[in-house]
């Protein structure tokens, strides 16, 4: 008769750890199954939407056209080529006939075309004449912006939103081959709208200064 012998201790332990211990494979799949979960939940919290906020009426008076040339809120024309250009002088002070006009440049959003529209003005120069410090009687914001920039200077980039208010304009001709000088233009000019829309008021001022150097 044959005895069977038991395990000794060494080898019973070696085959529990073979046992327990999982396979390369099993430990792998495990890993890139986390890993495709949190992935997946990460995803889902950078997808959520967020709510889309309306934009409400705006109003920014941003600059002046004068003549042929764009001035923007606050700045201040002094060099001979920007007087040049204004009256389309091709480098020089004197321009040829023209016609001449003086805008007010807006960007203003949302504004219904009846809101109640005030407007008030300061200038020195050659539109001092047309100066009314005290805001006006209401009118139909249609009425005072017209839609683009106006009919010679625009600014630069966007024209998104733009509306013009035309101030004055003539025709301006000294001889047969002459128009205005550059000087003509110098003074002060400041702008102001106020609008009335939904229960508020938006205004908004703009103020520019012009002075070309002497015709010599």
């Amino acid at each position: 008769m044959h005895r069977h012998h038991a395990p000794t201790l060494p080898a019973i332990s070696i085959a529990l750890a073979l046992m327990t211990a999982p396979a390369p494979a099993m430990a792998a799949a495990t890993a890139a199954s986390k890993g495709k979960s949190d992935k997946h939940s990460s995803s889902h919290r950078k997808t959520k939407k967020t709510k889309h906020v309306a934009t409400g009426p705006s109003l920014s008076v941003i600059g002046f056209g004068i003549d042929r040339l764009y001035v923007a809120n606050g700045a201040k024309v002094t060099s001979s080529a920007k007087c040049s250009e204004m009256i389309d002088g091709n480098g020089g002070p004197i321009g040829p006939p023209q016609q001449v006009d003086y805008d007010v440049v807006t960007r203003a959003t949302a504004i219904p075309a009846s809101a109640p529209t005030r407007t008030a003005s300061d200038f020195t120069g050659p539109l001092q004449e047309f100066s009314e410090p005290t805001l006006s009687k209401p009118t139909d914001w249609s009425v005072v912006g017209a839609k683009g920039a106006g009919l010679f200077a625009a600014p630069p980039g966007s024209q998104a939103d733009l509306f013009n208010t035309l101030l004055t304009g003539n025709l301006v001709q000294f001889g047969e081959n002459e128009g205005p000088s550059a000087e003509e233009f110098d003074g002060k000019y400041s702008y102001t709208i106020s609008v009335e829309v939904g229960g508020h008021t938006l205004t908004s001022t703009a103020t520019a200064e012009v002075d070309c150097p002497l015709l010599r």
